[in-house]
């Protein structure tokens, strides 16, 4: 805290430096909060598919087969 002294006086700042009302956010700031923290989830999650798309072929690129699946079919 900055302590001034003004002649006999001393005043402290952290006071006059606040607000005298706490402050809300309005309805539309809300909303662009939101929406600000709704896209940063939804690159999130694509972020964390992508990383573990590239990280999947990464590691099992050799094992990688481009050949027809083989189906097993049973007999009745």
């Amino acid at each position: 805290m900055v302590i001034l002294t003004a002649g006999r006086r001393t005043v402290a700042m952290a006071p006059l430096l606040l607000p005298k009302l706490l402050m809300h956010a309005t309805f539309t700031q809300k909303v662009i909060i939101c929406m600000v923290a709704g896209f940063l989830a939804a690159a999130l999650i694509q972020w964390a598919k992508v990383f573990v798309t590239g990280a999947d072929d990464a590691l099992n690129k050799g094992y990688q087969h481009r050949s027809p699946a083989v189906t097993i079919t049973t007999k009745p």
